[in-house]
Protein backbone atom coordinates (compact mmCIF):
# COMPACT_ATOMS: atom_id res chain seq x y z
CA UNK A 1 0.00 0.00 0.00
CA UNK A 2 0.85 3.36 -0.44
CA UNK A 3 2.50 5.55 2.50
CA UNK A 4 3.04 9.31 2.64
CA UNK A 5 4.41 11.02 5.17
CA UNK A 6 7.78 11.49 7.43
CA UNK A 7 9.78 8.49 9.11
CA UNK A 8 13.40 9.30 10.79
CA UNK A 9 14.97 5.91 11.57
CA UNK A 10 18.13 5.22 13.70
CA UNK A 11 19.48 2.10 14.86
CA UNK A 12 22.54 0.96 17.16
CA UNK A 13 24.04 -2.53 16.74
CA UNK A 14 26.67 -3.96 18.86
CA UNK A 15 28.63 -7.60 19.18
CA UNK A 16 31.30 -9.25 21.06
CA UNK A 17 33.08 -12.49 20.88
CA UNK A 18 30.71 -14.89 23.73
CA UNK A 19 28.19 -12.28 24.10
CA UNK A 20 24.73 -11.51 22.83
CA UNK A 21 24.02 -9.84 19.30
CA UNK A 22 22.36 -6.04 21.17
CA UNK A 23 20.03 -3.89 19.03
CA UNK A 24 18.35 -1.32 19.40
CA UNK A 25 16.36 1.27 17.32
CA UNK A 26 14.09 4.20 17.46
CA UNK A 27 11.42 5.08 14.60
CA UNK A 28 10.14 8.34 14.70
CA UNK A 29 6.97 9.47 12.86
CA UNK A 30 5.09 12.44 12.05
CA UNK A 31 1.94 12.74 9.62
CA UNK A 32 2.34 9.21 8.07
CA UNK A 33 -0.61 8.50 5.44
CA UNK A 34 -1.49 4.96 4.50
CA UNK A 35 -4.15 2.13 3.84
CA UNK A 36 -5.13 -0.87 5.87
CA UNK A 37 -7.35 -3.73 5.84
CA UNK A 38 -10.10 -1.84 7.65
CA UNK A 39 -9.55 1.30 5.28
CA UNK A 40 -6.86 4.51 5.28
CA UNK A 41 -5.33 5.62 8.27
CA UNK A 42 -4.21 9.52 7.86
CA UNK A 43 -1.28 11.72 10.36
CA UNK A 44 0.03 9.12 12.18
CA UNK A 45 2.40 10.46 14.48
CA UNK A 46 4.71 9.25 17.43
CA UNK A 47 8.09 7.62 18.41
CA UNK A 48 8.53 4.33 18.58
CA UNK A 49 11.86 2.84 20.39
CA UNK A 50 13.05 -0.92 19.93
CA UNK A 51 15.39 -3.00 22.10
CA UNK A 52 15.67 -5.57 20.01
CA UNK A 53 15.56 -5.33 16.64
CA UNK A 54 16.15 -8.61 15.15
CA UNK A 55 12.27 -10.03 17.48
CA UNK A 56 11.12 -6.76 17.14
CA UNK A 57 10.34 -5.87 20.66
CA UNK A 58 9.55 -2.34 22.26
CA UNK A 59 11.45 -0.92 25.15
CA UNK A 60 8.10 -1.13 26.90
CA UNK A 61 4.88 0.40 26.19
CA UNK A 62 4.95 2.90 23.21
CA UNK A 63 2.25 5.77 22.66
CA UNK A 64 1.05 7.43 19.32
CA UNK A 65 -1.66 9.69 17.73
CA UNK A 66 -3.83 8.89 14.73
CA UNK A 67 -5.08 11.81 13.09
CA UNK A 68 -8.07 10.21 11.37
CA UNK A 69 -8.57 6.03 11.01
CA UNK A 70 -12.00 5.45 8.48
CA UNK A 71 -13.32 1.87 8.75
CA UNK A 72 -16.72 3.36 6.68
CA UNK A 73 -17.03 6.14 9.59
CA UNK A 74 -14.34 8.75 10.33
CA UNK A 75 -12.66 8.11 13.49
CA UNK A 76 -10.50 11.33 14.65
CA UNK A 77 -7.81 12.02 16.94
CA UNK A 78 -7.17 8.67 18.70
CA UNK A 79 -4.06 7.62 20.85
CA UNK A 80 -3.12 4.48 21.04
CA UNK A 81 -0.79 2.75 23.45
CA UNK A 82 0.63 -0.94 22.23
CA UNK A 83 3.73 -3.09 22.92
CA UNK A 84 5.65 -5.39 20.57
CA UNK A 85 6.56 -8.59 23.19
CA UNK A 86 9.01 -9.99 20.13
CA UNK A 87 6.99 -13.41 19.58
CA UNK A 88 5.05 -12.13 16.47
CA UNK A 89 2.22 -10.65 18.52
CA UNK A 90 1.17 -7.57 19.55
CA UNK A 91 -0.44 -6.33 23.01
CA UNK A 92 -2.50 -3.50 23.16
CA UNK A 93 -2.74 -1.44 25.66
CA UNK A 94 -5.04 1.17 25.22
CA UNK A 95 -6.58 2.93 22.03
CA UNK A 96 -9.81 5.92 22.61
CA UNK A 97 -11.30 8.00 19.90
CA UNK A 98 -14.01 10.68 20.80
CA UNK A 99 -16.66 9.60 18.68
CA UNK A 100 -20.21 11.03 18.18
CA UNK A 101 -19.85 13.68 20.78
CA UNK A 102 -18.83 10.43 23.79
CA UNK A 103 -16.23 7.82 23.06
CA UNK A 104 -14.60 4.63 21.53
CA UNK A 105 -12.43 2.63 23.37
CA UNK A 106 -10.84 -0.87 22.88
CA UNK A 107 -10.14 -3.19 25.67
CA UNK A 108 -6.68 -4.88 26.00
CA UNK A 109 -6.13 -7.57 23.69
CA UNK A 110 -3.12 -9.56 22.18
CA UNK A 111 -2.66 -10.07 18.26
CA UNK A 112 -0.89 -12.49 16.59
CA UNK A 113 0.81 -12.01 13.58
CA UNK A 114 -0.47 -14.76 11.95
CA UNK A 115 -3.77 -15.61 9.28
CA UNK A 116 -6.71 -16.76 11.29
CA UNK A 117 -9.43 -15.54 13.03
CA UNK A 118 -9.11 -13.01 15.73
CA UNK A 119 -11.37 -11.35 18.08
CA UNK A 120 -11.59 -7.75 20.34
CA UNK A 121 -14.25 -5.36 21.59
CA UNK A 122 -14.74 -1.80 21.34
CA UNK A 123 -16.20 0.29 24.31
CA UNK A 124 -18.75 2.71 23.35
CA UNK A 125 -19.33 4.94 25.88
CA UNK A 126 -22.25 7.94 25.79
CA UNK A 127 -22.48 8.55 22.43
CA UNK A 128 -25.05 10.70 20.55
CA UNK A 129 -28.22 9.09 19.11
CA UNK A 130 -28.90 11.01 16.46
CA UNK A 131 -25.32 11.08 15.05
CA UNK A 132 -24.75 7.67 15.41
CA UNK A 133 -27.84 7.13 13.30
CA UNK A 134 -26.97 9.78 11.09
CA UNK A 135 -30.79 10.24 11.13
CA UNK A 136 -30.17 14.07 11.48
CA UNK A 137 -30.33 14.94 7.85
CA UNK A 138 -34.04 13.38 7.77
CA UNK A 139 -36.36 16.26 7.10
CA UNK A 140 -38.75 16.61 10.53
CA UNK A 141 -37.47 13.78 12.06
CA UNK A 142 -35.58 15.11 15.60
CA UNK A 143 -33.42 12.55 18.26
CA UNK A 144 -32.28 13.01 20.95
CA UNK A 145 -30.55 10.82 23.78
CA UNK A 146 -27.34 8.80 24.40
CA UNK A 147 -26.10 5.26 24.19
CA UNK A 148 -23.65 3.04 25.76
CA UNK A 149 -22.19 -0.71 24.91
CA UNK A 150 -20.03 -3.03 23.90
CA UNK A 151 -18.98 -3.52 20.14
CA UNK A 152 -17.72 -7.24 19.83
CA UNK A 153 -15.52 -7.40 16.70
CA UNK A 154 -14.66 -10.81 14.94
CA UNK A 155 -11.62 -10.71 12.22
CA UNK A 156 -12.52 -13.87 9.85
CA UNK A 157 -10.58 -14.45 6.72
CA UNK A 158 -9.62 -10.93 6.42
CA UNK A 159 -13.41 -10.00 6.98
CA UNK A 160 -13.96 -7.33 9.95
CA UNK A 161 -17.52 -7.84 11.38
CA UNK A 162 -19.49 -6.36 14.62
CA UNK A 163 -21.25 -9.56 16.13
CA UNK A 164 -23.76 -8.33 18.10
CA UNK A 165 -23.28 -5.47 18.76
CA UNK A 166 -25.62 -3.75 21.65
CA UNK A 167 -26.05 -0.56 22.84
CA UNK A 168 -28.26 0.52 25.41
CA UNK A 169 -29.88 4.36 25.85
CA UNK A 170 -29.51 5.81 29.09
CA UNK A 171 -32.30 5.77 32.00
CA UNK A 172 -35.37 7.15 30.53
CA UNK A 173 -34.11 6.38 26.90
CA UNK A 174 -33.96 8.71 23.75
CA UNK A 175 -36.79 10.23 21.79
CA UNK A 176 -37.18 9.78 18.01
CA UNK A 177 -39.90 12.00 17.03
CA UNK A 178 -41.78 13.84 13.72
CA UNK A 179 -42.31 17.00 13.64
CA UNK A 180 -44.23 17.29 9.75
CA UNK A 181 -45.77 20.35 8.49
CA UNK A 182 -49.33 20.70 9.17
CA UNK A 183 -51.56 20.39 6.12
CA UNK A 184 -52.80 23.58 4.86
CA UNK A 185 -56.73 24.04 4.32
CA UNK A 186 -57.71 24.85 0.97
CA UNK A 187 -59.11 28.56 1.79
CA UNK A 188 -63.16 29.15 0.77
CA UNK A 189 -64.47 30.96 -1.85
CA UNK A 190 -65.86 34.53 -0.83
CA UNK A 191 -69.33 35.35 -0.68
CA UNK A 192 -72.59 34.29 -0.51
CA UNK A 193 -71.40 31.09 -2.49
CA UNK A 194 -68.00 30.38 -0.72
CA UNK A 195 -70.63 30.35 2.00
CA UNK A 196 -73.35 27.80 0.43
CA UNK A 197 -70.59 25.31 -0.39
CA UNK A 198 -69.18 25.36 2.70
CA UNK A 199 -72.34 24.48 4.27
CA UNK A 200 -72.88 21.73 1.89
CA UNK A 201 -69.34 20.22 1.57
CA UNK A 202 -68.03 20.67 4.92
CA UNK A 203 -66.89 17.62 6.86
CA UNK A 204 -67.24 16.67 10.09
CA UNK A 205 -63.92 14.52 10.66
CA UNK A 206 -60.40 15.65 8.93
CA UNK A 207 -59.59 14.42 5.55
CA UNK A 208 -57.72 10.92 5.11
CA UNK A 209 -54.69 12.73 4.53
CA UNK A 210 -54.93 14.96 7.13
CA UNK A 211 -55.19 12.47 9.91
CA UNK A 212 -51.92 10.94 8.31
CA UNK A 213 -49.98 13.93 8.79
CA UNK A 214 -51.67 14.38 12.46
CA UNK A 215 -50.69 10.70 13.34
CA UNK A 216 -46.67 11.47 12.24
CA UNK A 217 -46.88 14.48 14.12
CA UNK A 218 -47.90 12.75 17.08
CA UNK A 219 -45.39 9.87 16.12
CA UNK A 220 -43.13 9.73 19.36
CA UNK A 221 -41.11 6.68 20.52
CA UNK A 222 -38.74 5.92 23.47
CA UNK A 223 -35.46 4.20 21.91
CA UNK A 224 -34.43 1.46 24.25
CA UNK A 225 -31.77 -0.31 22.24
CA UNK A 226 -29.63 -0.11 19.47
CA UNK A 227 -28.44 -3.48 17.67
CA UNK A 228 -25.47 -3.07 15.06
CA UNK A 229 -24.24 -6.38 12.59
CA UNK A 230 -22.27 -6.44 9.67
CA UNK A 231 -18.88 -5.74 8.12
CA UNK A 232 -17.20 -2.48 8.95
CA UNK A 233 -15.77 -2.51 5.03
CA UNK A 234 -19.14 -3.43 3.74
CA UNK A 235 -23.37 -3.59 4.57
CA UNK A 236 -24.05 -2.59 8.61
CA UNK A 237 -27.15 -4.10 9.65
CA UNK A 238 -28.71 -1.53 12.15
CA UNK A 239 -31.50 -2.10 14.35
CA UNK A 240 -33.76 0.24 16.65
CA UNK A 241 -35.92 -1.15 19.76
CA UNK A 242 -38.50 1.03 20.76
CA UNK A 243 -41.70 1.41 22.72
CA UNK A 244 -44.19 4.79 22.38
CA UNK A 245 -48.01 5.07 20.67
CA UNK A 246 -48.82 7.65 18.76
Amino acid sequence: SDVVGVANASADFSWARSAPLISKANIATKGLDFSTLLGPVTGFTGDITLDDVLLVRTAGVQTIKIGQFDPGLPITEGVVQFALPGNNSLRLVDATWPFADGKLSVRPATWAFRDGDQSFAIDVEDVDLAKLLRLTEVPNLEIDGRVSGVFPIEVREGNVEIVNGRLKAREGGGMIRYTGPNSAPVPPLKGLRGSVQQSIFRSSAPAGADLAIEALRALEYKILEVTVNGRLTGELLVGVILEGAN
